[in-house]
């Protein structure tokens, strides 16, 4: 209870990030299937799959507090968490992306 006023909002900046790193007009010459823009060689058209695996890395955080119980399924899921975020975190501040 005493966190959930953070993670709530935390949540829903997570989720406005997200929906607005999808929008058709960052990236016109990019198609766009169910709110998402498919990356092209246009970099903006990136920001929307950056978001996303932000988002996933995120919900992997907590899919491994609740499951994961030995050594080696943290681990694992450690590097998944850690690539996704990586991945997110290359995706989203490409300086190409942003001019």
């Amino acid at each position: 209870p005493t966190v959930a006023l953070p993670l709530t909002a935390y949540g829903a900046t997570l989720g406005t990030a997200a929906v607005l790193a999808s929008d058709p007009e960052l990236a016109p010459g990019a198609r766009n299937i169910a709110g998402l823009n498919i990356p092209n060689s246009d970099p903006r058209s990136r920001l929307g799959v950056g978001a996303l695996l932000f988002t996933l890395s995120d919900g992997l955080i907590v899919l491994r507090r609740i499951f994961a119980r030995g050594s080696r399924s943290r681990r694992v899921s450690e590097g998944v968490i850690l690539a996704t975020y990586a991945g997110a975190q290359y995706l989203l501040a490409d300086p190409r992306a942003h001019r």
